[in-house]
């Protein structure tokens, strides 16, 4: 069986097979991650220009907000 080399997560470029075999890193998994295609005009794209409402999603906290609608 032929040793692979493996994938870091931090660099996002696959570790060649004989570097694998003498060093290791943290950041380096078995294999490449296996994600979905995503075709353009498919994905739901949120809008850029409005910051997100933390304070309503916090189950069981109150949070008071300034003048300028800020936590």
């Amino acid at each position: 069986m032929a040793h692979q080399g493996g994938w870091c997560r931090l660099r996002h470029l696959p570790v060649h097979a004989e570097l694998a075999r003498l060093v290791w890193c943290h950041h380096w998994t078995a294999q490449q991650p296996s994600l979905p295609e995503l075709k353009p005009g498919d994905a739901h794209r949120p809008r850029g220009d409005r910051q997100l409402d933390l304070g309503t999603s916090v189950e069981g906290e109150a949070f008071s907000l300034n003048s300028s609608g800020l936590l």
